[in-house]
């Protein structure tokens, strides 16, 4: 059985964000959260419309999971399987099938994108944070 692999990305200069934003305290991990979920978004698109299809129980299967880490304190989003055994063979690949990538390329092919929603996000919110504190 193929072994399933974990990818994260990481966006460079957050720590700088995080020390802005730990005056916000509450308001920065939601914003934090909204930004890594709407992240994830053209993922999922994308891991959909590269998954093969022959019935379509592989690709109905792929969602947003969210994961929140021991302390309860940040959230990550990741795009996998629920109910079907063989994503991760079909990705892979076995000794008698040859691999049909769609998650890794449809990751790859959205970084940019990744990047540029989580930054357009976190100044959103921080706009909307900022406003409604004025206000």
């Amino acid at each position: 059985m193929a072994r399933q692999r974990r990818w994260s990305v990481r966006v460079e200069g957050a720590e700088e964000i995080v020390k802005m934003l730990k005056g916000m305290e509450n308001e920065a991990i939601k914003i934090l959260d909204n930004a890594s979920s709407k992240a994830a978004d053209p993922v999922l698109q994308s891991a959909r419309n590269k998954c093969p299809v022959k019935l379509g129980k592989l690709k109905s299967s792929l969602h947003k999971k969210e994961e929140k880490n021991r302390k309860n304190t940040r959230k990550s989003y990741r795009v996998t399987t629920k109910g079907c055994r063989y994503a991760m063979i079909v990705e892979c690949g076995s000794k008698k099938m040859a691999a049909k990538p769609f998650l890794r390329p449809a990751l790859d092919e959205n970084f940019s994108n990744i990047r540029r929603i989580i930054n357009q996000e976190i100044i959103r919110g921080i706009d909307n944070a900022l406003w409604r504190s004025i206000i």
